[in-house]
């Protein structure tokens, strides 16, 4: 055998093998933007999302992503600087930004965290977890590409570079709304716990027993101070490349939990 042929053999195993295609964008290529824009519908907060990708060549490689997951975790006020701490257990767990992230397959209908609960140092009562939001509509599932918002398209098959949505909470029933525009038509979507049930379902006096039967509980004290914390993280997972990846999870916001008027009467 001479060194042409065996050149061309060797070009062919190569070929034949084929080159990993990954996704990959550093942390200087994503924006996020959170506003908090006075709710006039009913007299509540709400925060206005905006992620910005500014790496056309990797965006081109998309298909039904990239999308925004959002999580959730409930506490009293005593608990909010573990945010640092979760940002760093869904890093660790997914291997955000990078180019063997973790694919999240969302477990519907029971209480799982995202990333392993765990116990503060500062009470070591209690157990954090990071819930994934369900849709109240039944129908409607949370899986990858998608999870809860998709990046639109703008033209072609190819999405665009800015997503935006509001999140809107109703102080009157404790209701979580997601809006967007898709295609030039506003959609609404309400937002419920991992179980399906709506953030008005509260403890009403037994608060231990409630925790039971409700993981996501874990981390409350105080029935009369409940905070609904919301985070996200962009995920990138169908497309022409041949990996998983992950943002770093970021925070949106907190929404203070009406239990005095869901319980009015009770007494």
């Amino acid at each position: 055998m001479n060194k042409s042929t065996f050149f061309l053999i060797l070009v062919f195993l190569f070929l034949s093998c084929g080159i990993p295609n990954y996704f990959y964008l550093g942390s200087n290529y994503i924006s996020y933007s959170v506003v908090t824009m006075p709710n006039l519908e009913n007299n509540s907060s709400a925060y206005k999302v905006t992620v910005r990708i500014t790496d056309p060549v990797q965006l081109a490689k998309c298909r039904n992503c990239p999308s925004i997951a959002l999580f959730y975790f409930l506490d009293t006020s005593s608990f909010s600087s573990e945010k640092s701490t979760f940002r760093s257990k869904f890093t660790t767990t997914y291997n955000s930004y990078s180019i063997n992230g973790i694919a999240l397959d969302v477990k519907e209908g029971s209480f799982e965290s995202v990333i392993e609960k765990y116990t503060p140092v500062n009470d070591t009562n209690i157990k954090l977890g990071l819930y994934p939001f369900m849709f109240a509509d039944l129908n409607e599932h949370i899986s990858r590409p998608g999870y809860h918002i998709t990046f639109p398209i703008s033209t072609g098959s190819e999405p665009d570079d800015t997503l935006e949505f509001l999140l809107l909470f109703s102080k009157k029933d404790n209701k979580v709304i997601i809006r967007y525009t898709d295609k030039e038509t506003q959609v609404e979507k309400e937002l419920v716990r991992q179980n399906y049930l709506p953030f008005s379902d509260l403890p009403s006096y037994d608060l231990e027993s409630y925790i039971q039967d409700h993981e996501d509980y874990g981390a409350v004290t105080d029935r009369l101070d409940i905070k609904l914390n919301i985070m996200c993280a962009m995920s990138v997972s169908e497309g022409n490349f041949d990996n998983f990846f992950w943002s770093d999870l970021k925070e949106i916001g907190s929404f203070e939990l009406n239990l005095q008027e869901t319980t009015e009467g009770e007494t």
